[in-house]
């Protein structure tokens, strides 16, 4: 079948008034629900205990008012030594780990726990702070219900970058312009603007067919690590309005890396709007 372009001429075709997408139905990102939370048996604060604690994992109790190593900071009267049995966090452990703990009295040689802590040390060894333990005799399912939690907080943090968003679209990079910023400082963003043509709005305002999106070109280190947009990509963009890049007209702004993703993306984070994230430990 012969296309209407096809039987026109090619000016008359390129005089042939772009049609606006139909986007009624898009709503507002903030305009998702919250998610839903119940950690059943389990303490209130289990959830912030994972999402603030960057080493999560269970040991069982190997040593106490001792260290793994030799470290001049370390205050015996406080430090636990643990065997990992299972990590939860994203970097891994060596056999044995020191742990600074607020009550050295609530351990002994055999206990097994749950380990919420931040870092301390590394260098010979690991050394952590725990900023809360919870004993796996008290509750049998805890390294499961760890694990249904950090994967919950996981969707619950990309739900909230999705809700503050003012524009979530799936678009293709069409141009990008050259920075015009003038390097006043080794630290300056050099702020270049990419013209979008969008492919699908998931959630926000409607800008029509195209879009304006402004993103940090420096190499820097301190911008090392935000987007840098290529002519001809399809990405899924969670743009702000622009109010720090100084160019003229309206746009949007892209800075940290998860501003940028995959177009494979684009169902799970529609599904994610639709249905927020919960959390439901109750037996």
């Amino acid at each position: 079948m012969t296309s209407g372009c096809a039987l026109l001429s090619l000016a008359a075709c390129l005089d042939e008034p772009q049609v606006e997408p139909d986007r009624s139905e898009i709503v507002a990102c903030d305009q998702s629900g919250a998610p839903i939370v119940d950690t059943g048996p389990y303490p209130a604060q289990l959830v912030d205990w994972v999402q603030n604690s960057s080493v999560v994992f269970r040991g069982v109790v190997t040593q106490v008012q001792a260290s793994s190593f030799d470290y001049p900071g370390f205050d015996l009267s406080k430090t636990i030594v643990v065997a990992p049995i299972e990590n939860f966090g994203a970097n891994s452990l060596p056999s044995e780990v020191s742990v600074q703990v607020d009550s050295i009295s609530e351990f002994e040689v055999g206990s097994d726990a749950v380990f919420f802590a931040r870092p301390w040390v590394a260098g010979e060894g690991v050394g952590v702070v725990e900023n809360a333990y919870l004993n796996v005799a008290d509750y049998p399912q805890l390294p499961a219900a760890v694990a249904t939690v950090k994967a919950f907080v996981a969707q619950r943090e990309i739900h909230t970058r999705l809700t503050q968003a003012e524009l979530v679209m799936s678009a293709t990079v069409d141009s990008v312009g050259h920075s015009t910023s003038s390097l006043d400082s080794e630290h300056n963003p050099l702020w270049a603007q990419a013209d979008l043509v969008i492919d699908d709005v998931i959630c926000g305002s409607n800008p029509g067919n195209t879009a304006s999106m402004r993103f940090a070109s420096s190499v820097d280190v301190l911008w090392s690590d935000a987007p840098k947009l290529v002519r001809g990509e399809q990405r899924v963009f969670i743009a702000a309005t622009d109010s720090v890049s100084g160019i003229e007209g309206p746009g949007f702004v892209v800075l940290d890396p998860a501003d940028v993703q995959s177009t494979s993306t684009r169902s799970a984070y529609a599904e994610l709007l639709a249905v927020p994230p919960s959390l439901d430990l109750r037996p």
